[in-house]
């Protein structure tokens, strides 16, 4: 179990007040050309929006709890599906075999 684990239903209510960094990360992601890596994704905050956007972008976080709710969230999102990915790693010690434009770790 994550430590994290326990606050995938909370976060987004706790956190709602945040969404001034928003339109910062998907200018730097439409900047970038993606693809986009983001580690510590949570809930999809910023990967979700960057996704709508039109950008390929991949969350990576150490929550399986988090990844539900995110996944979740981003499956009420039309058109997304084939832009976004989440996994399920530690942003310490992963390893994917892909190059990113741009990587980002938001909060």
């Amino acid at each position: 179990m994550n430590v994290y684990d326990g606050w995938g239903d909370l976060y987004d209510k706790v956190y709602a007040w945040k969404s001034d960094d928003i339109e910062f990360y998907v200018e730097q992601a439409e900047i970038s050309g993606g693809p986009i890596l983001e580690l510590g994704c949570g809930t999809g905050r910023i990967t979700i929006p960057i996704a709508i956007a039109g950008m390929h972008i991949t969350g990576l976080d150490s929550s399986i709890q988090m990844l539900e709710v995110a996944r979740a969230k981003a499956g009420k999102v039309s058109n997304i599906e084939n832009k976004i990915e989440f996994i399920h790693e530690d942003m310490t010690t992963f390893s994917i075999e892909r190059k990113f434009s741009l990587i980002i770790i938001p909060f």
